[in-house]
């Protein structure tokens, strides 16, 4: 309860363009500020040393690490049928949307937008025309806008 009161108190006086909330902030910089470093048990405050160290560290901490790439040469996929490709890649019917639509549960949503299939499947002869021309854009294209 005395942490909350203090916190309270923190924000209340922190708000007020004051004497105290300046000093804080001083307090918090000085605090805040890298002065020097320890390298190899030594302690060091030249500026240009120290930046070197900090970025060497990050770099080292975040930086890309290489990996080992794979050698996927002498290994035989499985590739399909010109008929099977030409099935895959021809374009997508009216009917084979509907199709799909109607397979899906009433209740589902494909987006959290709220529309739900049973919206979709009860105004497919308003909306249908829509979908289906979205989705082809989507299949010449391979790309659907967020809208």
């Amino acid at each position: 309860m005395l942490k909350q009161k203090a916190r309270v108190d923190w924000l209340k006086s922190e708000d007020i363009n004051s004497r105290f909330y300046h000093s804080r902030l001083r307090w918090r910089k000085t605090k805040n500020d890298l002065v020097g470093l320890s390298i190899n048990s030594v302690w060091c405050e030249e500026v240009s040393t120290v930046k070197c160290q900090v970025k060497q560290y990050f770099e080292s901490r975040f930086g890309v690490r290489l990996r080992a790439k794979i050698n996927l040469d002498g290994i035989n996929f499985k590739n399909i049928s010109e008929t099977d490709n030409d099935l895959l890649c021809k374009e997508i019917s009216e009917l084979e949307v509907l199709e799909a639509v109607s397979q899906c549960g009433s209740s589902k949503s494909p987006r959290p937008d709220g529309f739900n299939f049973f919206f979709i499947k009860k105004n497919w002869d308003i909306i249908g025309t829509n979908i289906v021309r979205a989705l082809l854009s989507f299949q010449n294209t391979g790309f659907i806008p967020r809208g």
